[in-house]
């Protein structure tokens, strides 16, 4: 049970830590971005 509480709070604090790089544009590369958008997802 306590493992699934530390689960759900590391989730929810790497939900918090993307909103915040989505607002401020740190840490993100956004040519990959436009480039994921424009072809898809390629492996």
């Amino acid at each position: 049970m306590e493992s699934a509480l530390e689960d759900e709070a590391s989730n929810t604090e790497l939900r918090r830590q993307l909103i915040q790089q989505l607002r401020t544009g740190e840490g993100l590369d956004v040519d990959a971005a436009y480039e994921v958008r424009e072809r898809g997802w390629t492996h």
